[in-house]
């Protein structure tokens, strides 16, 4: 437990705070920073957030009387239609429970832009759950909706340049294989006085383990030689 679980752990803590306390092989540095840089591309889907704030901007800066409609009018299954642009929102709620007011019921509360033709452009989901109010206008709603694209697509680039300029992208997954055979320093090489620490502990730790493993291996063979002599 302490080997597989504890140690990697502890390094992924002492990466976090200081990326160079470590020195790995060239090749699994550069081929775990690139699996890294994809998967935040896959959760964040960045060309996609830009498009759909592109998107919703443009919808906000057309017509001023039809945003001004509270958002219980698409709540009601109504279609707004805006120049080139119809949207709706698609909604999926739960039982009220007692003493729960109406807008506390909202499980999957997603955007649906549409061309005139009723062609769907995107799917925006909102993750307001209970925190949406009904009672605020489409506009409203539309801008909040915005500044979350934004917020997200802040933390992408806020992430990916973690990623690229300061080697922040070591978790417990991807340092395991590595830390478990902690003796190839080959593969993971400490570099800072704290690391070296404890990967000397580490390594003294498993000695030992090793040790006391083989002690009640021998003195059990020689239990059995024993038994068999009787």
């Amino acid at each position: 437990m302490i080997h597989f679980i504890v140690f990697p752990k502890v390094y992924v803590y002492i990466l976090k705070n200081n990326p160079q306390s470590f020195k790995f092989d060239e090749y699994i540095q550069n081929n775990e920073k690139e699996i890294s840089l994809k998967e935040v591309v896959k959760e964040y889907s960045p060309e996609e957030l830009v498009s759909q704030k592109s998107l919703v901007d443009s919808i906000i800066e057309l017509d001023e009387g039809q945003l001004k409609k509270k958002l219980e009018y698409l709540r009601g299954g109504n279609i707004l239609k805006i120049d080139d642009f119809q949207f709706y929102i698609d909604i999926e709620e739960r039982e009220l429970l007692p003493g729960q007011d109406s807008d506390e019921l909202v499980l999957r509360f997603d955007l649906k832009i549409c061309n005139k033709e009723g062609i769907l452009i995107t799917s925006i989901n909102d993750n307001y759950g209970s925190e949406v109010n009904y009672k605020n206008t489409v506009k409203s709603f539309l801008r909040n909706i915005s500044n979350d694209l934004k917020y997200s697509l802040e933390n992408y680039k806020t992430i990916r340049m973690q990623i690229e300029e300061r080697n922040i992208f070591w978790t417990y997954d991807k340092i395991l294989p590595y830390s478990i055979n902690i003796f190839n320093t080959s593969n993971i090489n400490p570099k800072s006085r704290l690391a070296n620490n404890i990967v000397f502990l580490h390594q003294i730790l498993l000695g030992i383990i090793g040790v006391v493993i083989l002690f009640f291996i021998t003195l059990t063979k020689a239990n059995s030689s024993k038994d068999i002599l009787s």
